[in-house]
């Protein structure tokens, strides 16, 4: 005779996997457009607004992609390297900053440590570092330009200030379950970012992450734990 209760509960559970796919996908999918950064992507850097979408949904299915997750890598590197511009990067000094280390070194006597100190070199490694500090100030995504204001630099909203408490439960749940695999891309991605001045040239590279983070927030409601 016919199992009707092994095929009852079969016919429950692809419901409720149904169900909870369901949810996920809209929330992944409210986080994903319901921001400032997508609606400025669209109508600025259509490309950028491509990438940061592919690179999401990438580390929104990397659980079943397996080895292959790791090519997630590849996509924010192989975008820098093909709009490259010296120009725009730290390596590139103002006459003001040049003019600025001639008048330090000048401090100095010949022959001193202090004319080392005060080198190109010196700059180069103070703007990668200013740039670096500049993108993990979680002010710039959740609270645009308060309390602090870069110079130099219009800012843009990027995602509602109410997503903040999401986006901690978050990552405490992401590093709880050791998914480094998102902290990492985040972290490659802004050291690569950081070679750019000013950061926000690249700063949507750091979307994914952001919207991942959210998202499991998100889910926090549904599962009700960690």
């Amino acid at each position: 005779m016919p199992n009707f209760g092994k095929y009852n509960l079969n016919k429950i559970t692809k419901i409720n996997n149904f169900k909870q796919y369901s949810v996920r996908l809209f929330l992944f999918i409210l986080v994903v457009i319901g921001n400032y950064w997508t609606h400025f992507l669209f109508s600025h850097n259509l490309t950028g607004l491509i990438i940061v979408i592919s690179i999401s949904v990438l580390l929104f299915i990397s659980d079943y992609l397996k080895k292959f997750k790791y090519l997630i890598f590849l996509l924010p590197l192989i975008y820098i390297i093909f709009s490259f511009n010296y120009k725009n990067t730290v390596f590139n000094l103002s006459p003001e900053e040049i003019y600025f280390i001639n008048q330090r070194r000048a401090y100095f006597p010949n022959l001193s440590v202090g004319k080392i100190y005060e080198n190109k070199l010196f700059r180069f490694s103070f703007n990668y570092q200013k740039n670096i500090f500049e993108g993990l100030d979680i002010n710039y995504y959740f609270f645009g330009t308060h309390p602090r204001e870069r110079v130099g630099i219009t800012e843009i909203r990027k995602f509602p200030f109410v997503y903040l408490p999401f986006f901690i439960v978050g990552l405490f749940s992401l590093l709880k379950k050791q998914k480094f695999i998102y902290l990492l891309y985040f972290l490659s991605s802004i050291f690569l970012a950081s070679f750019f001045r000013p950061i926000d040239i690249y700063s949507f590279l750091f979307f994914p992450f952001m919207a991942i983070c959210i998202f499991n927030g998100f889910l926090y409601l549904d599962r009700k734990e960690l």
